[in-house]
């Protein structure tokens, strides 16, 4: 047994070529490899694990259509034309968010731009200048190929109705644009209404020999939730008087209701026509003004509102 006085045994020591001594006790060191590996280890433990990569869509870059796209096509194909800034109109109309957007009854240019560029590449539409005019803004209306694709109605033996390929004429576009205005105008008032176009009607109307004449064809019809139709004219230069008249006395007898909406140039024709029919089918037209309802052009001449009864 040791005494606190005996000194401590010795370690061993063995001395180094330079004269220094190290313990008996060797040292582990590990080799440059051996570290290299660690440090792999470690910084592979550090990476996020990489997220799997899911196989590519079929229809990669092919724009695709939202719900409002086919609204408004439908629209154009019914109309046979719109132009730029109806359209701008339309794709508000029908946004899925309006409280998002800075004017609410009108998109920008370049929404509108986008929607075009898009049905274009699909083959919907074609669009262009066509009025010289500066001020005059393009139209655009559907390809052949786009008029089968919105394809929506059927006939009555359950066939698709494709409408024939047409491209606007300089000399048809004052009056369709005032029908789509006219249209655009009512529509926001009566959202629950349906309507039917003239190009629609065109559509429906039987053959008939050349010796029995045709029923008048309105510029459109507006259907209530009840049923009654309601005719839409537009009118923007003077007619026959006697042709007129026997328009007025035709439109008061077939439908519920009749607005007509009459330019500057037609309004006192118009108005004494229809001064000529009994008092019960004049309560059923009602004549409006194209300067103060479909250009926003106030005269303060005729300033009242569609009646709906």
């Amino acid at each position: 047994m040791l005494d606190d006085s005996d000194p401590l045994p010795a370690q061993e020591s063995s001395s180094t070529p330079d004269g220094s001594t190290t313990s008996s006790k060797k040292r582990r060191t590990r080799s440059p490899r051996t570290n290299r590996r660690q440090v792999k280890r470690q910084s592979q433990d550090a990476q996020p694990t990489p997220k799997k990569k899911h196989a590519a869509r079929q229809d990669k870059g092919i724009p695709r259509l939202e719900p409002r796209d086919f609204i408004v096509l439908r629209w154009i194909m019914q109309m046979y034309c719109a132009r730029f800034d109806q359209l701008q109109i339309l794709l508000a109309l029908h946004s899925p968010k309006k409280e998002e957007l800075v004017d609410p009854e009108h998109v920008s240019p370049s929404t509108v731009r986008t929607h075009l560029g898009r049905w274009k590449a699909l083959g919907l539409v074609r669009y262009r200048k066509i009025l010289a005019a500066k001020e005059d803004p393009l139209w655009c209306w559907l390809t052949p190929y786009g008029l089968r694709y919105l394809a929506f109605e059927e006939d009555q033996d359950g066939q698709a109705i494709v409408y024939t390929y047409y491209e606007p004429k300089p000399r048809d576009l004052p009056h369709l644009f005032l029908i789509n205005q006219a249209r655009l105008y009512i529509e926001r008032q009566y959202p629950a209404y349906v309507f039917k176009s003239e190009r629609q009607l065109r559509r429906e109307q039987q053959p008939r020999p050349k010796h029995i004449k045709k029923p008048h064809l309105t510029d459109g019809l507006f259907y209530r939730p009840d049923g009654r139709a309601i005719a839409l004219e537009v009118e923007r230069y003077d007619k026959a008087g006697a042709r007129l008249k026997s328009i007025l006395e035709e439109l008061a007898a077939r439908y519920h209701r009749t607005w007509y909406f009459v330019g500057h140039k037609a309004w006192t024709a118009i108005t004494k026509a229809l001064a000529q029919l009994p008092e019960d089918q004049q309560r059923r037209i009602q004549v409006l003004s194209v300067e103060e309802k479909l250009l926003r052009q106030p005269t303060g001449e005729h300033e009242e509102e569609v009646i709906e009864e």
